[in-house]
């Protein structure tokens, strides 16, 4: 059902109007160990909207990655939501995906 959904999403949003879609897997509190089966399904996801051509940002992969090597969580000790840092976390992740867009739409019109 899911693939089902994100494959007419895509045919009505990207093929019929252009516009450009993307997935963003959001992440909550990293200080705590994901199951394997949750980091299954993360990854199941993903690679439906890949497999559709959408981009995707992990954000639960960006923010463990960062988490680990920073010991700063992105999130309020007392819940998941995000703290300043999550949301600078995610404002770059955002930002090098715009410039990365620009640069290959750029480097198609030449």
């Amino acid at each position: 059902m899911f693939k089902l959904l994100v494959e007419r999403m895509k045919r009505e949003v990207v093929d019929m109007d252009g516009a450009a879609l993307l997935n963003v897997i959001v992440s909550s509190d990293v200080t705590r160990a994901k199951s394997p089966r949750f980091l299954k399904m993360l990854e199941w996801v993903e690679n439906v909207y890949l497999s559709q051509g959408i981009d995707t940002i992990n954000l639960e992969r960006v923010f463990t990655e960062k988490y680990a090597r920073t010991g700063q969580a992105p999130c309020w000790k007392t819940d998941s939501h995000w703290n300043a840092r999550g949301h600078l976390w995610v404002a770059r992740e955002l930002m090098k995906q715009v410039l990365n867009k620009n640069s290959a739409h750029r480097t198609r019109e030449k």
